[in-house]
């Protein structure tokens, strides 16, 4: 069976050569940016844009707010309080976006900091030696965001995991496992790119094209076939799209939804569009998301009497207001 492909687009043309064994799909690249380039110094960091790290805090301190409420949850009999393993994933969660929070307010003022010298250097009102000074701050910052976001993405992930499990009124005696397996399956996910459950599929003829229809800010639009190499019809798979920087680095991600399904031995063309489109963006990684959709997290909640608990962790008394 053939590997699912991953399809590595350098941002920009129309025109692209095709690796058939590896099925990489390469595009001459376009990069843009304010002011002289980013000085070529220190380890490198991602080139998160000022928007975007407002945005990460943003997002981690809905989290945090999420964990907080959770430790004031009253559950009057007969309803059931949450077990203890859910709250301890809220107070590692509200932790790490804590973290976060603080991360990206220094993030945002280096970064902000950073492109002010690079913009004022094309003028001669700073030195290289400014700007390489600059850059190197601005990295130990992001450094610093991406360490603390690494530990609230995966707290976050459990809790949308614990969520699905309540969701599906799974006994809490297999909680441990089945969030066990969600974890190690987001650890192979990373290291292989392309989901388990896809990885006997395949991309090709992937392609990327700018677009820009005036009212918003330029984006991208990758198309491409996905190839069903099994003996039966499957659901069609969404398609993930991350972008990453000159060095490497990702910079966002986003997905699209697969619809209808694909016949045996059988190909369907697909678009999607990558709206807004980071800045920096000079790559974009196209492969196959997991067929489990992210989901909202929702707030903590009591559970109903008769939820199924033969771990015994669940008691019908209400949590003590102010607890922790």
């Amino acid at each position: 069976m053939e590997v699912a492909a991953l399809a590595i687009l350098i941002a920009g043309a129309a025109l692209a050569q095709q690796n058939p064994e590896s099925q990489v799909t390469v595009v001459a690249p376009l990069i843009v940016t304010a002011g002289v380039p980013v000085p070529k110094v220190g380890q490198g960091a991602p080139l998160y844009t000022a928007p975007q790290i407002r945005e990460k805090g943003y997002e981690a301190r809905d989290v945090r707010t999420r964990a907080d409420d959770a430790f004031f949850l009253d559950c009057a009999p007969p309803f059931k309080r949450p077990p203890t393993y859910w709250l301890r994933t809220y107070r590692e969660a509200g932790d790490a976006a804590r973290r976060v929070s603080v991360a990206s307010r220094v993030a945002e003022r280096a970064t902000s900091k950073a492109q002010r010298t690079r913009i004022a250097a094309t003028d001669h009102r700073a030195t290289q030696a400014q700007v390489e000074a600059d850059e190197l701050a601005r990295q130990a910052a992001v450094i610093e965001l991406v360490k603390a976001e690494l530990d609230f993405t995966e707290a976050r992930a459990q809790l949308l995991d614990i969520q699905d499990l309540v969701n599906r009124q799974v006994d809490v005696a297999d909680w441990p496992g089945e969030l066990s397996a969600q974890s190690a399956a987001r650890g192979d996910a990373r290291a292989t790119l392309a989901p388990k459950e896809y990885q006997d599929l395949a991309l090709e003829s992937v392609q990327v094209a700018e677009k820009q229809d005036g009212k918003a800010a330029p984006w991208f639009q990758v198309s491409g076939t996905i190839l069903n190499t099994r003996p039966r019809a499957i659901a069609t798979p969404p398609i993930s799209i991350t972008a990453v920087d000159m060095n490497g680095f990702p910079l966002g991600n986003d997905e699209a939804i697969g619809k209808g399904r694909i016949g045996p031995g059988e190909t369907k063309r697909f678009t999607a569009d990558f709206k807004p489109s980071p800045p920096h963006t000079a790559q974009l990684i196209v492969t196959f998301a997991s067929a489990r959709r992210p989901l909202h997290l929702e707030p903590a909640r009591c559970l109903a009497p008769g939820y199924p608990d033969h771990s015994g962790n669940l008691a019908p008394l209400p949590m003590v207001r102010g607890a922790r």
